[in-house]
C-alpha cells in the first residue's frame, strides 16, 4: 500500500467515525474539529501540507489519549511518512507531494463540512444551557486570579512570560463554555475536569511543574508555590480527579476517589447519572481551585510586582 493510499484511507476512516459519533461524543471530538477548522482557515498549499498534517495528527493523538473516552479507535494519520520532505529542499519534493496534498485537502474539506454542522449544534446547546449564577461567579473569580498571576509573572520573571500559558483554544473552551455550563453526568464531569486541568496544571511553566528539577533556579515565591501550595492535599485532589475519575466506578479505583468525594461533597460514591451531585462536585472543585489560587496570589503579592489585576 502506498503512503498516499494510507493517508486517504486514514482520512476516510476519520470521516466515517465522525459520522457515527453519538451526541455524548461531540465534546470529546471537539479538539479534532477545532484543528480541522484551523486548517481550513489557512490557505491550502504544498508549503503548509506538513504543518497541517502534524496539526491534525497531534489533535487525534491527544483525543485518543484522554482517559475514559470512547474515541480510542480514531485512526492515526501517517504523518511520519512525509517528515523527510520537511528537511529536503529539492525541487523534486514538490512533485512527490502533489498527490498527497490533494488527498489531504479534499479529505479535510469533507470532514470540515460535516463537523461544521455539529459545531453549530454544540454552540446552540451551549447557548441554551440555563446559566448557573454560582458557576458564573466562580468563573469570574478564577479569571481574576488567573490574570493576576500572569501579570505578576510577566512583571517579575520575563516580559513575555506567563504563569499560566494554555493554548488559546483550551483557555476559551474552559472559561467561556465549560465552567459556566452545569455538568449533569459522569461523562460531562470527566470532560470538565480535563479542560480545567489543561489550563491550571498543564498550562503551568515546566519549571513549576517539575520544581524539584529546577528548585535551584526558581525565585522564592515560585519555589514556595511549587513546593508547598501545589503540594497540598487540595491540589492533589485536583490531580487525582483528573487522572482517575474517568474510571472511578471500577472497584479498585472507587476506593481511591471515595475520600476525595467525601471531603468535597460529603458522599463517597456518585451514580453516573446523578446530576445534582455532579453539579455539586463541579462547584466544589472550582471552589477548591479558587482557594489554591487565592494562596498563590497571596504568595506572589508578598513580593515585588503588580498588586492587582483589577
Amino acid at each position: 500500500m502506498s503512503k498516499e493510499t494510507d493517508l486517504k484511507n486514514s482520512l476516510s476512516n476519520l470521516k466515517d467515525r465522525l459520522r457515527k459519533l453519538q451526541d455524548t461524543e461531540f465534546l470529546e471530538f471537539q479538539p479534532i474539529g477545532d484543528a480541522i477548522m484551523e486548517i481550513q482557515s489557512d490557505a491550502p498549499s504544498e508549503s503548509n501540507f506538513i504543518r497541517h498534517l502534524i496539526t491534525l495528527s497531534n489533535a487525534l493523538i491527544r483525543v485518543r489519549k484522554n482517559p475514559g473516552n470512547s474515541l480510542k479507535d480514531l485512526p492515526v494519520l501517517p504523518y511520519h511518512l512525509w517528515l523527510p520532505f520537511k528537511a529536503d529542499g529539492s525541487a523534486s519534493t514538490t512533485v512527490e507531494l502533489t498527490d498527497a496534498v490533494q488527498i489531504f485537502d479534499e479529505g479535510v474539506a469533507e470532514i470540515a463540512s460535516h463537523w461544521g454542522q455539529i459545531a453549530s449544534l454544540l454552540k446552540k446547546q451551549t447557548e441554551s444551557v440555563i446559566a448557573d449564577p454560582e458557576l458564573s461567579h466562580l468563573r469570574d473569580c478564577l479569571l481574576t486570579q488567573y490574570e493576576y498571576c500572569n501579570e505578576w509573572y510577566s512583571a517579575n520573571v520575563a516580559k513575555e512570560a506567563r504563569f499560566f500559558k494554555p493554548t488559546e483554544g483550551a483557555f476559551n473552551d474552559l472559561f467561556f463554555r465549560m465552567i459556566p455550563a452545569p455538568v449533569s453526568s459522569a461523562s460531562q464531569f470527566s470532560i470538565f475536569i480535563i479542560a480545567l486541568y489543561k489550563v491550571f496544571d498543564e498550562g503551568l511553566p515546566k519549571e513549576i511543574r517539575q520544581w524539584e528539577k529546577y528548585k535551584h533556579t526558581l525565585s522564592p515565591p515560585l519555589l514556595k508555590i511549587a513546593a508547598e501550595v501545589l503540594e497540598r492535599d487540595s491540589y492533589k485532589h485536583f490531580e487525582l480527579l483528573r487522572n482517575k475519575f474517568a474510571v472511578h466506578d471500577q472497584p479498585e479505583l472507587a476506593s481511591t476517589l471515595a475520600p476525595v468525594f467525601h471531603e468535597l461533597i460529603g458522599v463517597r460514591t456518585i451514580a453516573r447519572d446523578d446530576a445534582a451531585r455532579f453539579l455539586a462536585l463541579q462547584k466544589a472543585v472550582l471552589k477548591m481551585l479558587l482557594q489554591v489560587l487565592d494562596e498563590v496570589r497571596e504568595t506572589l503579592s508578598s513580593h515585588t510586582g503588580v498588586e492587582s489585576a483589577n
